[in-house]
């Protein structure tokens, strides 16, 4: 694995290149720049100021790529060893439009990055996500640089309990270019062409119409002459029924507008049934016996109008539900459940505990991540039918750290979970959170697998 030495080497030689090859363009560039790293709360060491220095090529309207060397000295906390970092990673920087006095983009790069821990010394891939902004402040093209990235640091040895560290990094400095700007491209000739746009034999210069009805007549300003011969309100070159009767109601062609009275969108020569209730639904008749889901129940007395073809319903035309469990026919597994009993959204009976399999939380946090959001979705639509059981929210840690930080943590994630379901409209009424922190583990917490199971909320009814 290369060390600092040569990840200093491969910086310097970089930028030599670029500067040979800079001397007619400014697609090459030195970025030096000032860090604070938001350290990793598992490394037990504080947060602190780094430097980097990048050399970049501008490849496209859109992407640059760069080359960076990093480093760094997070000092350890309680006399824990300190993290002496140095780095050399390669990747690119999307622009969203490089042309305008802000340009943000975003960026990503990979490498390695050598941890000097205690006594040892290992080296590890490192991966950087983020985004950042420039912002031209001299006419020669420097630019006043700014970047966030969140950097994944796959050191596996430094602390014997961890795999990784992700760090935040928060940057600023310059973008300078290493040699002059493009010339500008020579203006090309211009040839003036008379035109007439709507083909009226009046050129536009001249033409106080520019946009008459194709084919009609008009003076020499460009303008039509004016005739409605039948006197409608619409003349003539754009009267598709120029002979209408005289104080006829007509659209915008010119042609008789023909009548709805009910207003049922059946005019009134094709309705037979011209008296229809106000906005009752009819047939192509303009007749009130529709029945669009074909369901067997007209649609002005059909309370689900959208039913799926072939499935059976009650004389409201909603799909029927057996049991009485609000869990219709079509969805239920198990159709057969007792009056009043606790069902989840497939039917079935609901035990005691329900252990919210998939919600799941950041690192050392109560955000919800993943699939956590959808999962108590559907747990709120349960709850929402049993709305008269007492229900407590009790989360649960693995055994790591101390007992009274898990039991705070699960507290607050098992706060996090009832604003959820609340949210969802879940009634407070009955409803609780408690954390319990490791307690009560329900698998090995030696196991990441273990520990994995035991990281759990659970919704427990009291009775």
């Amino acid at each position: 694995m290369p060390n600092t030495t040569t990840a200093t080497i491969l910086a310097a030689a970089l930028l030599l290149s670029a500067q040979q090859v800079a001397a007619e363009s400014q697609d090459y560039y030195l970025s030096p720049m000032l860090n604070y790293i938001i350290s990793d709360s598992d490394r037990h060491a504080d947060d602190d100021l780094g430097a980097q220095l990048a050399v970049g090529r501008i490849l496209s309207d859109r992407w640059n790529i760069e080359l960076t060397a990093e480093l760094d000295t997070l000092g350890g906390e309680n006399g824990a060893s300190d993290f002496k970092q140095r780095g050399l990673t390669i990747g690119g920087l999307y622009f969203l439009n490089r042309d305008q006095p802000f340009s943000p983009y975003a960026l990503v790069n990979t490498g390695l990055m050598q941890n000097r821990y205690a006594s040892d010394r290992n080296n590890n891939i490192q991966f950087n996500l983020g985004i950042g902004a420039l912002s031209q402040i001299t006419d020669g093209g420097t630019r006043l640089r700014v970047e966030l990235r969140h950097r994944w640091d796959e050191d596996d040895n430094s602390i014997a309990t961890e795999n990784r560290f992700n760090d935040w990094v928060v940057s600023a400095g310059l973008s300078i270019p290493l040699g002059s700007s493009r010339p500008a491209a020579a203006p090309q000739a211009v040839v003036v062409v008379s035109r007439d746009n709507d083909n009226d034999g009046i050129i536009d210069s001249r033409d106080n119409c520019p946009n008459s009805m194709a084919g009609s007549r008009v003076d020499a300003k460009g303008c039509e002459v004016i005739k409605d011969g039948d006197k409608d309100g619409i003349i003539d070159a754009k009267d598709n029924c120029p002979k209408s009767v005289a104080g006829s109601s007509v659209d915008a062609t010119g042609c008789a507008i023909a009548k709805d009275s009910d207003n049922d969108g059946i005019t009134d020569d094709k309705d037979n049934c011209p008296n229809s209730a106000v906005n009752a639904t009819v047939d192509s008749k303009g007749c009130q016996r529709l029945d669009s889901d074909n369901d067997g129940i007209y649609d002005n007395n059909d309370r689900c109008a959208n039913t799926p073809t072939g499935i059976k319903v009650n004389s409201r035309g909603c799909e029927r539900d057996s049991d009485g469990d609000s869990i219709v026919d079509r969805l239920d597994q198990c159709a057969n459940s007792p009056t009043g009993q606790m069902v989840n959204n497939s039917g079935c009976e609901i035990k005691d505990v329900i252990t919210l399999q998939g919600v799941v939380f950041a690192n050392n946090s109560d955000s919800l991540v993943g699939d956590s959001v959808t999962i108590l979705n559907d747990a709120a639509e349960v709850l929402k039918r049993n709305s008269s059981l007492n229900i407590e929210v009790a989360g649960y840690t693995d055994s790591r750290g101390t007992v009274s930080y898990n039991t705070n943590l699960s507290q607050r994630r098992a706060e996090a979970v009832l604003k959820h379901l609340v949210s969802q409209g879940v009634s407070t009424e009955g409803l609780s959170a408690k954390g319990y922190g490791p307690a009560n583990p329900v698998a090995d917490n030696q196991t990441s697998e273990g520990r994995a199971l035991n990281r759990r909320v659970e919704l427990r009814i009291i009775k």
